[in-house]
C-alpha cells in the first residue's frame, strides 16, 4: 500500500514539476508575424532575457516571416499572430480593415515611453479615431537607384527609366506591382493624391507609359531586392536593403529621390486582437515595441543592418554626419516634400483597376529575374 502511495506521490510531483511549467511556458509565447530582418536572433534573445529579469517570467518570441502583405490577414483574424507588421496603407485597407473590424488593439503608450520620439510626420498613419494602433519600426522609399560608374551625378527624374539609351539596362519589382504604377504616375506629372485613382489613370497615355516601363526593363526582382538583381545594370528601383551588399562589390550604387518624389513606406508594429484578454502578454508586446524604438535597435538594426531610415528623432547624436544627411534627419521638411506614402486603397474598383493596369502592361512580357551566381 505504501509503495502505491509513493508511486502516486511521485506521479503528482512529476506532474507539478514538468506539466505545469510547460503549460505556463506555452501561455507565455508571443507570436510575431514580421518581415525578415526586423527580429534578428541576437536582439530577440536580449529582449527575452530582459523580460525574464524584469517580470521573473519566461516569454518566448515565436517568429513567422512574411513574403507578401496579403499573408497578414488570416493569421491575425484566426488568432495565430499576436504582433504583426503592416505597412501604413495596409492597417485599414478596405479588404481587411484591421482597425474598423477590431482585429487590432489600441496601444497603451504608458508601456511604450519611446513612442514620444517617433517622428511627428508619421502620426496620420498610426492614429485612428484618436487612438494609436501602430508604432513605426522603419521607413523608406521605393527609390530610384543608380550605378555611379555610369552616373557621376544623380539622375533627377523618374523619366530616366524611359530614356531610350537605358532600354534593357534597369530592373524593377514584380512583387508589389502597384509601386510601378505610382512611379509612372509621378513621371507623368500626376498629383500625389491621384496616383492610385484608377479613373484618372485609365487612359491611353498612361497605358502606353506603363507598358514601355515593363517592356524596356532588363529584369524583374521579386518581393525583396538583392545585390545580384543589379549586376551589370545602370539603373533600377529598390527598397534600399540591397545597397550595402552592392557596395561591397566592384560597383557603387546610390539611391536618389527624384524631383517628383518617391512612393514611400512605413513599417509598423501592431497588436492583434488575440491579446485582448491577455494583459500580461499585451504588456510584453508593448515592451517589444518600446524596445524596437530604442536607440540601440534603431541604430544597430534599422540603420546599420537593414540600411533603412530610422523612425525616432533622438538617435541623431549616435549617428555619423553622413548618415544624418543620408536619411535627411537634418531636414524636417524633407519627408513631406519627397516621400509620398502609399495611399490606403479603400475602394474595390481602384484596387482591381490597378491590377488590370499592371496585367495589361505586362501581358506577353516574361517577368524574368536576374539569377544569382
Amino acid at each position: 500500500m505504501k509503495k502505491i502511495k509513493r508511486l502516486i506521490l511521485s506521479f503528482l510531483m512529476g506532474f507539478v514539476l514538468f506539466f505545469v511549467p510547460s503549460c505556463a511556458q506555452a501561455d507565455n509565447i508571443l507570436n510575431l508575424l514580421t518581415w525578415d530582418g526586423y527580429a534578428p536572433d541576437k536582439y530577440v534573445a536580449e529582449f527575452e532575457a530582459f523580460i525574464e529579469q524584469k517580470y521573473d517570467k519566461k516569454v518566448k518570441i515565436n517568429r513567422t516571416y512574411l513574403q507578401d502583405t496579403t499573408e497578414i490577414f488570416v493569421p491575425v483574424r484566426t488568432g495565430k499572430a499576436d504582433i504583426f507588421v503592416p505597412t501604413q496603407h495596409i492597417l485599414n485597407d478596405g479588404r481587411w480593415k484591421f482597425v474598423d473590424n477590431n482585429l487590432a488593439l489600441p496601444l497603451n503608450l504608458e508601456n511604450i515611453p519611446n513612442y514620444k520620439y517617433v517622428l511627428k510626420s508619421f502620426e496620420p498613419y498610426t492614429t485612428f479615431n484618436g487612438k494609436v494602433y501602430a508604432a513605426p519600426i522603419a521607413h523608406g522609399a521605393y527609390g530610384l537607384v543608380y550605378n555611379t560608374k555610369y552616373f557621376p551625378t544623380p539622375p533627377k527624374t523618374w523619366n530616366i527609366l524611359w530614356d531610350e539609351q537605358y532600354k534593357g539596362k534597369y530592373t524593377i519589382t514584380k512583387g508589389t506591382t502597384e509601386v510601378n504604377i505610382y512611379i509612372t504616375a509621378l513621371a507623368l506629372g500626376y498629383d500625389v493624391d491621384d496616383m492610385s485613382d484608377f479613373a484618372k489613370l485609365n487612359n491611353e497615355t498612361f497605358h502606353a507609359k506603363l507598358r514601355t516601363l515593363v517592356e524596356n526593363a532588363h529584369s524583374f526582382w521579386p518581393g525583396i531586392d538583392s545585390p545580384h538583381h543589379f549586376k551589370g545594370l545602370y539603373l533600377g528601383t529598390s527598397w534600399g536593403w540591397s545597397l550595402s551588399g552592392l557596395n561591397q562589390k566592384d560597383d557603387t550604387w546610390k539611391m536618389v529621390d527624384p524631383q517628383e518624389g518617391s512612393p514611400a513606406w512605413i513599417d509598423s508594429h501592431a497588436i492583434a486582437h488575440s491579446l485582448k484578454n491577455k494583459p500580461f502578454l499585451k504588456k510584453v508586446a508593448e515592451e517589444w515595441i518600446n524596445y524596437t524604438l530604442g536607440k540601440k535597435y534603431q541604430i544597430e538594426v534599422v540603420v546599420n543592418y537593414l540600411t533603412s531610415a530610422p523612425v525616432t528623432r533622438n538617435i541623431v547624436d549616435g549617428l555619423p554626419q553622413e548618415k544624418i544627411k543620408e536619411f535627411h534627419l537634418d531636414d524636417p521638411d524633407y519627408l513631406a516634400k519627397y516621400h509620398h506614402f502609399y495611399p490606403t486603397i479603400k475602394e474595390k474598383r481602384d484596387r482591381n483597376g490597378l491590377k488590370v493596369l499592371w496585367k495589361n502592361a505586362s501581358k506577353g512580357v516574361a517577368l524574368t529575374e536576374s539569377k544569382q551566381e
